[in-house]
């Protein structure tokens, strides 16, 4: 069974001064938000999809600093992960705005299943991926869909969060 995997990249980040549901929060008195379409749109399947999705966020996070881009790389490669074991395949989407620090990607996939933190010492191998999500993240969440869900998360530079808990 062949696995094909696309990619797209499209334009580059804009701030925009309106509110709405994906707000950053506030930096310099102005509200980021992620403004469709997203800059990255990949389709994965199968077991390379991690890899295959951690390349192409790569490719658009180039101008991160490294603890930005590395924290976006690990929490991307557990939410495919997840969304591959649950449905074999998803699409992932990916903003990136440079000139705030800040990255918000949404993993879609056809699994009602949500998904959920395990907790710990539960005596089960692995499975503990959202764990790092959940520490990782500024925010995340799931939105449900008639047909599948929609995982999401929002990772700024430490300087510009604000602490989560």
């Amino acid at each position: 069974m062949e696995v094909q995997n696309q990619i797209r990249l499209h334009g580059a980040g804009r701030v925009s001064d309106r509110f709405d549901s994906t707000a950053l929060g506030y930096r310099k008195g102005v509200i980021s938000t992620f403004e469709p379409p997203p800059h990255l749109t990949v389709q994965l399947a199968g077991s390379g999809a991690p890899g295959v999705g951690r390349r192409a966020l790569s490719e658009l996070l180039s101008e991160a600093d490294g603890e930005l881009r590395e924290s976006v790389l690990l929490v991307a490669s557990e939410l495919v992960t997840n969304a591959i074991q649950a449905a074999q395949k998803c699409t992932v989407s990916a903003w990136f705005l440079a000139d705030v620090g800040a990255v918000r990607i949404d993993v879609t996939d056809t699994s009602r299943g949500l998904p959920a933190i395990r907790p710990l010492g539960d005596g089960r191998a692995g499975g503990y991926g959202l764990r790092i999500v959940d520490q990782i993240s500024t925010r995340w969440g799931v939105v449900e869909h008639e047909v599948g869900k929609m995982t999401w998360t929002e990772i700024e530079r430490p300087e510009v969060a604000a602490p989560h808990r």
